[in-house]
């Protein structure tokens, strides 16, 4: 893994896509996020992989719970 960004909309929207007005910042990721996108990249066999991973208030998404 080398980075990791997290996006958000612009105020009045939902979406954020960065062509559409949205921000990306540098993120601060958990090891689980981690762990996540790395397992995801490495059970597509991929070498290259951008992985979103979604924050929800019981931990991140994406990890099959």
């Amino acid at each position: 893994m080398v980075a990791a960004i997290e996006r958000r909309a612009k105020d009045g929207d939902f979406r954020s896509n960065l062509h559409r007005g949205g921000v990306a910042t540098v993120a601060d990721i958990t090891a689980a996020e981690r762990e996540i996108a790395v397992k995801a990249a490495q059970t597509l066999g991929l070498d290259v992989a951008g992985v979103d991973i979604l924050r929800a208030s019981r931990g991140p998404l994406g990890d099959g719970k």
